[in-house]
């Protein structure tokens, strides 16, 4: 069974639309528990924080190869 072209390309819109959602919301979330969060414990605090932060720029870069190539 094969999509249509124009379904196809409603799917990548709304991919590339949820990963530019994503993305800085995780960078930002990432910021906010690296500065905000004392409550919990250091290590902790900068594991998590690094975290979300290196996922979403993998998404930016993601994004970037896949959607803005030329």
């Amino acid at each position: 069974m094969t999509d249509s072209p124009d379904r196809l390309a409603r799917e990548r819109e709304r991919l590339k639309r949820t990963v530019l959602i994503l993305a800085p919301t995780l960078i930002i979330g990432g910021i906010a528990v690296l500065l905000f969060l004392e409550r919990m414990p250091l290590p902790l605090r900068v594991l998590v924080g690094l975290g979300d932060i290196v996922v979403g720029l993998v998404l930016l870069v993601l994004l970037k190869q896949k959607y803005f190539e030329k």
